[in-house]
């Protein structure tokens, strides 16, 4: 019982002290400097595990940081440099092996995550001061995040009334987010949204038999985008002034493609930095010296034909590495790029099979696959270690779940997961 109500205590605190930065080889959190030391016992704890693909995933983390070391050697990159990018990939690593080591010892743990989660705004605000720069960064940044884990932890309930509604209040809570600014996280909610009502209906993602409902889904959202939100953003009714300053580059386009480049045309640049070199990538915090990325956003992201050529010289500025995935090849080049890319598709793959129908989970877990995805494809480099450690650990705990600790029907998981209280 004591073991018990510990291990909850560390796993709530990990959570809510990821929020507690300070600066010692880079960004480093509470939480992280408490993983380092506990480091030890997870070694030993997974040394003889059999779950499955964690191996498979230590190994490939392993070759990650190896292939890391060498690129940073081989462009000559400073040892302070070197070590920032390096630790990222270790800490995300412990980070993984930390949250899954408690998940798996007690699965109700998971209704923990987003109250922790609201626990750490209230008490920190957002890890990175975003918040603090404006109304639209105040909602993006800090409200926007809240309003989401409310509905994740209503999701966890186990209220009738609450579950026979819960993809309404997602749906609801997404355009709360939408309409208030915060694109991101409005959007992941209602995709998720539309991903859980789709596998409700068909208790699978095959696309045989998803295919009919999918074309209906797609179509309503192109309608939804292109009738509704690109007029009211364009008005200045919904949004913020960034979604309206994005969305006039492209002359209030309705193809929701342009708008995604719009908004993420950084990525656009990362990936042409690491066209630049491909083998051994341009290492860790490398800055900007002919500031020939800096020119290329100020086009993409500028209005105006001044601002177009204008950059500011009087500032350092660094090679962009606005994605997790690409930034992994912008900054140490075409093996690390594969070996996290073959890790990026494992974990979603893991994650997608975790799936259970029926099971209490299944919209939270969706929203944690939607919502990570998205953050790792197009967030910065710490997004690894901050949010997708978290996610990877629950992909895995709830795979184990259905496929490891429980081998016998679905009927005997939907039990365990009622008597854990999730």
């Amino acid at each position: 019982m004591y073991s018990k109500l510990f291990n909850k205590i560390i796993f709530i605190l990990a959570v809510i002290f990821m929020g507690v930065r300070i600066n010692f080889i880079g960004s480093i959190s509470l939480t992280e400097i408490f993983v380092l030391f506990y480091s030890p016992y997870l070694f030993v704890e997974f040394r003889r595990a059999k779950i499955p693909f964690l191996r498979v995933v230590c190994s490939l983390f392993l070759a990650l940081i190896i292939a890391q070391v060498l690129s940073e050697y081989f462009i000559g990159n400073t040892l302070t440099n070197a070590m920032k990018g390096i630790a990222g990939t270790v800490m995300a690593l412990l980070l993984f092996l930390f949250f899954l080591e408690k998940l798996c010892k007690d699965i109700s743990l998971i209704k923990w995550i987003p109250i922790a989660g609201i626990i750490r705004l209230i008490l920190f605000g957002d890890q990175f001061g975003f918040s603090e720069t404006g109304e639209d960064t105040y909602f993006k940044f800090y409200l926007a995040p809240i309003i989401s884990f409310v509905v994740c932890y209503l999701s966890l309930s186990k209220v009738k009334l609450i579950k026979k509604f819960i993809l309404l209040i997602f749906l609801v809570a997404s355009l709360v987010i939408i309409i208030g600014g915060a694109r991101s996280s409005g959007f992941s909610l209602l995709f998720s949204t539309l991903l859980c009502f789709i596998y409700e209906k068909y208790n699978t993602f095959s696309l045989k038999r998803i295919f009919p409902l999918l074309i209906v889904v797609i179509v309503a959202f192109q309608l939804f985008y292109a009738f509704l939100y690109v007029p009211k953003v364009a008005s200045g009714e919904w949004g913020s002034k960034q979604n309206q300053e994005q969305l006039a580059r492209i002359g209030n386009s309705r193809n929701v493609f342009l708008m995604l480049f719009s908004a993420r045309a950084d990525f656009y640049v990362s990936y042409l930095a690491f066209l630049d070199k491909p083998l051994w990538g341009h290492g860790s915090w490398a800055k900007d010296k002919g500031l020939k990325y800096a020119k290329i956003q100020a086009k993409l992201f500028s209005k105006n034909e001044t601002s177009k050529t204008g950059v500011n010289k009087g500032i350092e500025h660094w090679v962009p590495m606005h994605s997790v995935v690409m930034g992994m090849g912008t900054r140490n080049g075409i093996f690390a790029f594969l070996i996290f890319l073959v890790i990026f598709i494992l974990m979603y793959y893991i994650g997608i099979k975790a799936l259970l129908p029926k099971a209490p989970y299944n919209i939270f877990l969706i929203y944690m696959l939607v919502s990570s995805f998205q953050h790792l494809l197009f967030g910065p480099i710490s997004i690894l270690k901050n949010n997708g450690s978290l996610a990877f650990a629950l992909f895995f705990t709830l795979y184990c779940l259905k496929t490891v600790y429980l081998k016998k029907n679905e009927n005997e998981i939907r039990t365990v997961s009622s008597n854990c209280n999730i």
